[in-house]
């Protein structure tokens, strides 16, 4: 089994797609209840240090200041995955000054039973319905000196599914390739199929992929941003949509050995079906050109509003342009 594994991986490893896409775009994004919870706190500071004497504009004032109300320290922070309006325990290790201050970057969250003890900050973390994917940071502020740690302690696991109308008539479909992201630490990544169907057709003229990357500290947000690979709809795409399907070595595990050896027969002509397209194209660099300037679409943005209308637009060919989009979005289940 091991050989039709290491075959497999060798192949797809001829498949290269560089397209990687942020979401999320600013940190704290949907953040006023914590910019205010943090503003009430460092008028508290600000209270106790006057009380004291302590002048953090002064060296040796903020030095002492700082001995005696030290920077929280995190020394374990593992991300845990939670989906829209559903729950998950938080934990963080390290060392809190008694009376230490945790705050959730994103309103969204709501952390419930929240306490520290024992060199351990426990809570509910609570999210809100309808959120967008993205990485939502836990604060720690020391009493009185204001002294701050952070750290990425949550990951929105929240998918969507895209259907639009493009100005030119034109149907969009943007459809994740799995349930949920794949997240590799604090990175965290999807597969979408984006089909064009021209008015009237019931099957898509044009089918393109695209990598949706949420990279770390990037804040739950509804902008969606995608880059499309050229040519995804012939035997590369094919080849994009196996490899997706089976990254995971487990998935072989269940095959038989027939069914493995039809899969690496599938890719075997897929892949000499890809170097013949590619040679025609490089044959025929006019023709190309022309498919180019007739479709050519390679970014699409969206924004979703809460009532899960979506708006954006997908840059495309000369010939087409820029392509105004309405439509839903809706969440994965």
């Amino acid at each position: 089994m091991m050989r039709y594994w290491t075959r497999f991986v060798t192949r797809a490893a001829t498949v290269v797609v560089g397209l990687a896409l942020a979401a999320g775009l600013v940190r704290a994004a949907n953040s006023k209840k914590f910019n205010d919870a943090r503003d009430a706190l460092r008028k508290q500071w600000a209270a106790e240090q006057q009380k004291l004497g302590l002048n953090p504009l002064d060296t040796t004032s903020r030095e002492k200041l700082y001995a005696a109300y030290p920077t929280p320290e995190i020394t374990l922070c593992k991300v845990v995955d939670v989906a829209p309006g559903g729950s998950a325990a938080v934990e963080i290790a390290g060392k809190f000054p008694e009376g230490t201050a945790f705050l959730a970057d994103d309103d969204a969250v709501d952390l419930a039973g929240a306490a520290a003890a024992g060199g351990r900050f426990k809570a509910t973390a609570n999210v809100a319905p309808g959120q967008g994917p993205g990485f939502v940071r836990i604060h720690a502020y020391s009493p009185v000196s204001g002294a701050h740690a952070a750290c990425d302690a949550l990951f929105v696991n929240s998918l969507r599914s895209y259907d639009l109308k493009a100005g030119n008539g034109w149907t969009i479909k943007a459809i994740p390739q799995a349930k949920a992201f794949t997240r590799k630490g604090n990175e965290s990544s999807v597969t979408y199929r984006v089909e064009f169907y021209r008015s009237g057709e019931p099957k898509p003229f044009e089918t393109m992929n695209g990598n949706y990357f949420v990279g770390a500290g990037h804040a739950p947000s509804d902008d969606f941003s995608l880059s499309l690979n050229p040519g995804a709809g012939g035997a590369m795409g094919q080849l994009l949509e196996l490899q997706q399907k089976m990254q995971d070595p487990d998935a072989f595990t269940k095959m038989s050995d027939k069914e493995r050896e039809a899969l690496m027969a599938r890719m075997d002509a897929l892949t000499d079906q890809m170097i013949k397209e590619q040679q025609a194209a490089i044959a025929d660099p006019a023709a190309m050109q022309r498919k180019e300037d007739q479709f050519g679409c390679r970014h699409l943005t969206l924004k979703t509003s809460a009532d899960g209308a979506a708006t954006g637009s997908v840059s495309c060919g000369k010939n087409v342009g820029s392509l105004d989009l309405t439509g839903r979005a809706s969440p994965v289940r």
